[in-house]
């Protein structure tokens, strides 16, 4: 899985990641307290996938994220910025 771009971001955000072969992945994002806040599972190609991500879709401002798939698990975190 590749880190979300842009990190941080405002209003939107891409999650890629890439599997070896087609099949069922999940991506689960949770708050700092370590709550589910967005879901998204689904089936995905072999190869090159992303996700948009929109900020109204998400509480808070801090975030980590998580990739399950056939080939593994993976975990990065997300910032997203206020306008100032």
């Amino acid at each position: 899985m590749k880190q979300n771009v842009p990190n941080p971001f405002r209003g939107e955000t891409i999650i890629g990641f890439t599997l070896p072969e087609a099949g069922e992945a999940q991506i689960s994002i949770m708050d700092a307290s370590g709550k589910l806040v967005y879901n998204v599972k689904g089936q995905f190609v072999q190869g090159y996938n992303e996700v948009k991500i929109l900020k109204n879709e998400l509480p808070g401002t801090g975030y980590s994220f998580r990739l399950d798939s056939d080939a593994g698990s993976s975990v990065r975190k997300m910032v997203y910025l206020n306008n100032i």
